[in-house]
């Protein structure tokens, strides 16, 4: 059962998800070479962003995971796996999702769930506590 926060920010974040879920919608980036030379020197160089709308399996595991969870109050097995397609995807812009769903759940064991997808996401180890 989720908790009434988790209920709470369901009709903002299904809007965002649906939004963000790229049905057909593409999200395009800055280039690195116009940035400055100390952003870069302080932040590194940007990984790569791709272009273009989800692959159909990861539009179902985008709707499953953050649409579905939201519409239906319900975090159980199919969610879990959904997010784990999502982790592996390798899709940053993904990583927006999830950090926008990490803001609203208080859930601890989701919300651990939901950081280790982040930190698959984008190749980097994010701590668990206050990952957000």
């Amino acid at each position: 059962m989720l908790r009434p926060m988790f209920l709470k920010s369901r009709a903002v974040l299904t809007a965002c998800a649906v939004t963000l879920a790229a049905f057909g919608v593409t999200i395009s980036t800055e280039d690195a070479r116009a940035l400055p030379a100390h952003v870069i020197a302080e932040y590194g160089v940007p990984p790569a962003i791709p272009d273009g709308a989800l692959t159909t399996d990861l539009k179902q595991a985008v709707k499953l995971a953050f649409v579905d969870s939201m519409t239906q109050s319900t975090w159980g097995r199919d969610q879990e796996i959904a997010l784990m397609e999502i982790g592996t995807s390798g899709d940053l812009r993904l990583a927006w999702m999830i950090s926008d769903l990490m803001r609203f759940i208080s859930s601890r064991g989701i919300n651990v769930q939901l950081a280790d997808a982040a930190s698959e996401l984008m190749g980097r180890e994010i701590p668990i506590d206050n990952a957000w």
